[in-house]
């Protein structure tokens, strides 16, 4: 990966490539167990292929760019359940 990935568009396109090759479907397993299980391999998988490193900066050992070009956000707002259902997105703080 490169510095131009710091393109929002060139960085969710090369995201979707990515995930397009590495089959990260969650298995059958439903539970919270499951589910905690399946996070820890798809954020495991996007460290180790360095995806988690873009929109950190550069002093906390992250490649720089903008905010937006983290696959998965740093924090998140704590919108209320009535703004989601009204159909407004979670936005990073």
């Amino acid at each position: 990966m490169t510095t131009d990935l710091h393109d929002p568009v060139r960085f969710r396109s090369a995201l979707r490539g990515w995930l397009d090759e590495n089959d990260l479907t969650p298995p059958e397993d439903h539970s919270l167990a499951g589910h905690m299980r399946q996070f820890a391999r798809v954020q495991k998988a996007l460290y180790d292929a360095d995806w988690g490193r873009y929109g950190w900066p550069e002093h906390a050992g992250g490649l720089g760019g903008p905010a937006v070009a983290e696959p998965a956000p740093r924090c998140w707002s704590s919108q209320s359940r009535s703004a989601r259902t009204a159909g407004e997105s979670w936005r990073p703080v």
